[in-house]
């Protein structure tokens, strides 16, 4: 379908899961917001007060990845 629109390539954004990638019949490149996120949150958060929460169990990983580059504290919402 994407090809019918005339796309050529595919460019996302944080995926879930990469796989998702295997069900395209393009090219695709996954970007990833990490690092930017972190450099914000260095530049602009109180790191005294702050703390990394997943909404679930599913966002565990990236949180607690950028917890670990950051150094602060990690919740999982249940």
């Amino acid at each position: 379908m994407i090809r019918e629109a005339g796309a050529h390539h595919v460019i996302t954004m944080d995926l879930r899961a990469s796989q998702i990638q295997g069900f395209f019949d393009c090219p695709v490149d996954n970007l990833y917001a990490e690092p930017t996120l972190v450099q914000y949150i260095r530049e602009n958060v109180d790191v005294k007060n702050a703390v990394i929460v997943s909404p679930d169990a599913g966002g565990a990983k990236r949180a607690s990845s950028i917890t670990a580059r950051l150094d602060f504290d990690f919740a999982l919402f249940p």
